[in-house]
This record gives structure tokens, sequence and C-alpha cells, in this order.
């Protein structure tokens, strides 16, 4: 059975751990994962080290709640096939292009990057459970945890 193809970002996983407020540097759409800038601001962003990922939709200057707990688990969707072999592992993310109509993220697991190298955004933690997600077939959701984490205690973990 095929996977339905429609990216809205990363979102927590059972509960949120904790949000705090930040500004918005640009505008950032929920469920984009953020970086905090030298201004002390977050943007968009995939570059690591990662903030957290933004609850709500925000414009430049106004506030935005950021979901920044370095354990909080997000599910995300995969562009490509990722199996249950790929658990464990590390990949990057890819933010696609936001809806402006609806205020949403496209942003997605960049399913054609997974390694083991410890300083991609993202470790694969399992596969999202759902009766219409079908395991290693294109846009499988997946769970995933900020390996790269500013508020972490280092720069990643290596993948297995």
């Amino acid at each position: 059975m095929a996977n339905k193809a429609q990216p809205v970002g990363l979102k927590p996983y059972e509960q949120c751990l904790r949000a705090r407020p930040y500004v918005a540097g640009s505008t950032v759409y929920p469920g984009d994962p953020v970086s905090l800038a030298a201004d002390g601001q977050v943007d968009s962003s995939i570059t690591v080290p990662l903030i957290g990922v933004a609850l709500h939709y925000a414009t430049v200057g106004q506030t935005v709640m950021v979901a920044d707990h370095p354990d909080q688990i997000f599910v995300a969707e995969a562009d490509s096939a990722i199996a249950a072999a790929d658990v464990g592992k590390n990949c990057t993310l890819d933010l696609g292009t936001a809806s402006t109509a609806y205020k949403m993220s496209r942003c997605f697991v960049d399913g054609s990057e997974v390694a083991d190298t410890p300083t991609l955004a993202v470790k694969i933690l399992g596969i999202g459970q759902a009766i219409d997600n079908t395991v290693a077939v294109d846009d499988v959701d997946v769970l995933v945890k900020i390996n790269n984490h500013i508020l972490g205690s280092h720069t990643g973990t290596a993948g297995l």
C-alpha cells in the first residue's frame, strides 16, 4: 500500500516536553525546525545545530513557541523509503516549500541521506505506528529526535 505524500513538518510525538517563547527572525511555520541566530532570534533552518521545532506560525519580530527540549521526539514524513534497519541511524531534513495559503511547514526527513554521521540533524528512533503507514515505502512517517541540538551536551551521536 502506498503512503500518503503530505509532509507537514515535525510534530511533537505524544506529549510536548517543553515549549519556550523565542522571537522570530524570519517567517516560521508550525513544524519547521529552527536554529538560533547570533542575534538571539530563531529562523526556519535545517542547518545544525538546531534549537527545536516551531509550534505555530510567526513573522519577523513576533513571538513563536518552540519545542526546544533536547529529548523531544517528533514524528515526520520521510520523502523516500525508510526501513526498519535504518532505525538508530541519522539523517538530514529538507525544508521543502512551506504552504503560505495554509501557513504550514512542508519540512520532511530526507530518506536519501541516511548515514551514521554524528553531525546530521536528526536520529531515526522508529517507524510511526498507524494503519496507513507502511514501512520501507516512500513517504513513511518516522519518529525522530534532534541529534545535533544546541541545548545538548555534544554535537550529536553517531548512528548505528
